[in-house]
C-alpha cells in the first residue's frame, strides 16, 4: 500500500511529498492520511561496527563506541539495519540517533490519526537485492555509498558542500576509492544512484553519465518520481520507490502496526477472494454438506482420543516421584528447575518491570560457585543514572517474585548495574 504521504525530515526543516505535489510544512503539526517519515538528522551518526559475541549485544556495543566517541552526547536510541553474522562476530550498518530526539519524534507519530510510521534514511540505503553493487545515495548534506557481500558490509560517507556537479563528482569517486580499500573487489564494479530530494534531475543524470565514463563504476540512474511545488519547481525524490522495495521491515515500529498497514494494504485482494468464495458457495453446498458430515466423525474419534489422553494424564499425576527410579526422578526434578528458571518468561517479565529510563543490557542464567544452582543474573543502565529510578525496577521485580542480591556490574558507565535474581519462594526458604 502506497502511504498518502511522505514526510522528509533534515534538521533544516519538514517536506512533504504527496499526489505529485512537493511543499515544506511546520514541524510538528499533524499530518492527515497515512504517512512514511524519512528521517534524516544531522545529529544522528550513520556507520558499520564489527560486534564481538551475539547480535543480541551488537546494540549495546554500538551505543558505547557512539559515545565513546563523543559524537553524540547522552543518552542513544540504536538502530540496526543491515548485519552479517560471523562465527564469533556481528557486522551491522547502524542508525544513532539522540533518545530525546528519538522519543520526540515517536510521540509525536504516535499521537497521529492514521498510520504514521518512522524510518531512518539507513534503512534504504542499501536493498536486500544487488549484492556486491554499490549504492550511491545523495541526501541533504551528506553522500552515502554501500555495498553488501555474503560476508561483509562496505559504506562510506562524505560531506556534500554544495549542488555542484564537480564537487559531487569528485565526492563520489573518493568515496568508491575508499569502498575499494577497504576491500571491495573492482573487477566490474556495478552500482545505483539515487537522490532523496533532487531540483535538478538532470544534474544526477549527468553524474551517473559521468562516473560510467571514468571507467570507476557502471552505474545506473535509479527509477525516480517528479514533484512540482507552488511556484512551478520541480523536484525528484527515489524515496517512494525504494520504501516500495524495503517493505515493513525499516518501520521502527511494533509488530502489531506492521500488521494492521499489511493487512489494509491487502484489503482490496482479500475483497475479491471473498467474492470469488461467496459466488462459488453456491454451487458447492452439496460437497460442503459432505464435507461437514466428515468431519463431524473425525471430531468425534478425536474426542475419543482426548478422552484416552485424559485418563492417561490422570494416571500420570497419580505417581509420587519417590517412587520412581533415580534416572527417572532426577529427569523429573530437572524438569522442575526449567519450568521456574524459564528464560522466555524472564525476559518477558523484564520487559515489563523496566520502562524508557532503564535499559536491559543482558540476561544469563549463572552459577555463583559450583555448589550453587543456577540462578538469573541481569545487567542494565539506569540510563538518567536516578536512585529513585533504580529503586523502583528493584521493587517492581519483587512485586514479579524475584529477589534482586547486589553484585558488580561489568559496565563502568553511570547508572550500571548488575543483580542476582533469586525467586522469593527460594529466598524465604533460605
Amino acid at each position: 500500500m502506497k502511504p498518502d504521504q511522505i514526510l522528509y525530515i533534515t534538521s533544516q526543516g519538514w517536506s512533504c511529498l504527496s499526489n505529485g505535489r512537493f511543499h515544506s510544512i511546520t514541524p510538528w503539526a499533524d499530518v492527515e492520511g497515512t504517512t512514511l517519515v524519512v528521517i534524516d538528522l544531522a545529529e544522528s551518526e550513520v556507520g558499520v561496527q564489527s560486534c564481538k559475541g551475539k547480535f543480541d549485544y551488537a546494540s549495546a556495543q554500538i551505543e558505547k563506541v557512539v559515545r565513546s566517541s563523543g559524537s553524540i552526547e547522552g543518552p542513544l536510541q540504536i538502530f540496526i539495519h543491515k548485519y552479517i553474522r560471523h562465527a564469533e562476530s556481528t557486522e551491522a550498518l547502524y542508525t544513532a540517533i539522540p533518545l530525546d530526539a528519538w522519543q520526540k519524534l515517536q510521540a509525536w507519530s504516535n499521537s497521529q490519526k492514521d498510520h504514521c510510521f518512522l524510518i531512518p534514511l539507513a534503512g534504504v540505503l542499501a536493498p536486500d537485492t544487488n549484492l556486491g553493487e554499490v549504492q550511491l545515495t545523495r541526501g541533504k548534506s551528506q553522500l552515502y555509498a554501500v555495498a553488501i557481500t555474503e560476508s561483509k558490509i562496505y559504506f562510506a560517507v562524505a560531506a556534500t558542500l554544495s549542488a555542484d556537479a564537480g564537487d559531487l563528482l569528485t565526492r563520489a569517486k573518493a568515496l568508491l576509492i575508499q569502498l575499494k580499500a577497504l576491500g571491495l573487489s573492482s573487477a566490474a564494479l556495478k552500482g545505483r544512484w539515487g537522490a532523496v530530494l533532487s531540483n535538478d534531475i538532470e544534474l544526477d543524470r549527468e553524474l551517473v553519465k559521468k562516473l560510467n565514463e571514468s571507467d570507476i563504476l557502471d552505474a545506473k540512474l535509479l527509477k525516480h518520481d517528479l514533484f512540482t511545488d507552488a511556484g512551478g519547481l520541480t523536484v525528484s525524490s527515489y524515496l517512494q520507490p525504494a520504501l516500495d522495495s524495503a517493505g515493513t521491515k525499516v518501520m521502527q515500529t511494533n509488530w502489531l502496526r506492521r500488521l494492521a498497514w499489511l493487512c489494509e494494504s491487502q484489503s482490496m485482494r482479500i475483497a475479491a477472494i471473498v467474492a470469488t468464495f461467496a459466488i462459488g458457495l453456491g454451487s458447492l453446498g452439496l460437497f460442503v454438506q459432505t464435507m461437514a458430515s466428515n468431519e463431524s466423525q473425525k471430531s468425534l474419534q478425536l474426542t475419543r482420543e482426548l478422552e484416552n489422553l485424559k485418563a492417561r494424564q490422570a494416571e500420570a499425576n497419580s505417581v509420587s516421584v519417590s517412587s520412581l527410579d533415580s534416572d527417572t526422578s532426577n529427569f523429573v526434578k530437572q524438569l522442575g528447575f526449567a519450568a521456574s528458571n524459564d528464560p522466555v518468561l524472564m525476559l518477558a517479565t523484564l520487559r515489563k518491570v523496566a520502562d524508557s529510563s532503564v535499559r536491559i543490557q543482558r540476561l544469563q542464567l549463572t552459577k555463583p560457585d559450583q555448589a550453587s544452582k543456577p540462578i538469573f543474573r541481569v545487567d542494565g543502565v539506569v540510563i538518567d543514572g536516578s536512585n529513585a529510578t533504580l529503586g523502583r525496577f528493584i521493587s517492581q521485580l519483587r512485586a514479579q517474585g524475584w529477589q534482586a542480591e547486589s553484585v558488580a556490574p561489568s559496565d563502568s558507565s553511570l547508572g550500571a548495574f548488575a543483580y542476582m535474581l533469586k525467586p522469593l519462594a527460594t529466598v524465604k526458604a533460605n
